[in-house]
């Protein structure tokens, strides 16, 4: 992977991954969603639909650029996924996707990573129509007060901001730590990963959540405007 730098910071090109994409599905109920394969455009009374998806990550030592990569095979193949370095994007270009699965590590104390801080600081002049799930990385062992801070933030804003959310969230029972920006009633607002103190948990834990998310996506209901 080649390297190239914003600001003074050594940035990661961005992989695009190409698997399967989701279209609504009508029925009694309102519908979910159904697979369709790559650049398939389906029709659903007769208006052309075309679900767009990215996993977006900003990473600095790398692990969670790692933890994408893993999602992103995880996905398969229901979903057509670009993987993105959040360097490479602003925030007006989030609303290119309908479904964005962010991922942020916690940088020091509570602080959000270099790239998505500088989308952070736009976002007040965006309003998103997409829905967000999230995945952050963050030491309990460390920054037993401000764990996973940064997920719980960005994930916030961007639903301050019109993002639909309330997608894979987890329990937080296999993590010890004191305080998090990062909890949602009594959950985490999304995937939460600690490579520093339990990396042997990270697999596992990047299977059960995709497979959470794929039936919460499935589940999820298409309202009409």
């Amino acid at each position: 992977m080649s390297l190239s730098t914003v600001s003074g910071r050594p940035r990661r090109v961005s992989r695009i991954f190409t698997v399967y994409s989701l279209r609504p599905l009508s029925g009694a109920d309102g519908g979910g969603y159904t697979a369709v394969s790559p650049g398939v455009r389906a029709y659903e009374n007769g208006v052309k639909i075309l679900m767009r998806a990215a996993l977006i990550y900003g990473t600095l030592l790398g692990n969670t650029e790692n933890v994408a990569e893993s999602i992103v095979e995880e996905l398969k193949p229901e979903f057509e996924v670009e993987l993105v370095d959040v360097c490479q994007v602003t925030a007006p270009d989030l609303n290119q996707w309908d479904l964005l699965i962010c991922g942020i590590p916690t940088w020091d104390i509570g602080q959000l990573e270099y790239g998505w801080s500088d989308v952070y600081d736009d976002l007040d002049s965006v309003d998103l129509d997409l829905v967000v799930a999230m995945f952050g990385l963050g030491d309990q062992n460390a920054y037993r007060d401000t764990y996973q801070d940064a997920m719980g933030i960005l994930y916030r804003k961007l639903v301050e901001r019109g993002a639909r959310g309330n997608i894979g969230f987890t329990p937080t029972d296999t993590h010890e730590f004191e305080a998090s920006d990062a909890l949602v009633e009594g959950r985490f607002c999304g995937l939460a990963i600690d490579e520093e103190q339990q990396p042997d948990l990270t697999e596992s834990r990047v299977t059960e959540w995709v497979a959470q998310i794929k039936q919460e996506l499935a589940e999820l209901q298409v309202g009409s405007s």
